[in-house]
């Protein structure tokens, strides 16, 4: 794995960590809001980061896979040294 590619893989495990917890609290703010014109502008945002943290957390499972997949194979040497 390249340095560009361990990048990209914290960059996006970073963003999806950051989109989970935005998930939670506006999950939490529209069971607790009693004002529906607040409610009605948390759903829709709510809405939309969800499909963006689908999105990206499905991109860096696959990218993660692909490049754990793609790992070059190690040689096993002895298992006793004095060999």
């Amino acid at each position: 794995m390249t340095s560009n590619q361990k990048l990209l893989a914290l960059l996006l495990g970073t963003i999806s960590s950051v989109l989970i917890v935005v998930q939670f609290a506006m999950g939490q703010i529209l069971t607790s809001s009693a004002d529906s014109e607040m409610r009605l502008g948390v759903l829709k945002a709510h809405k939309h980061s969800g499909h963006l943290m689908v999105v990206v957390c499905l991109v860096y499972i696959g990218l993660t896979m692909w490049w754990i997949v793609n790992l070059p194979t190690r040689r096993r040497g002895p298992t006793n040294p004095a060999e």
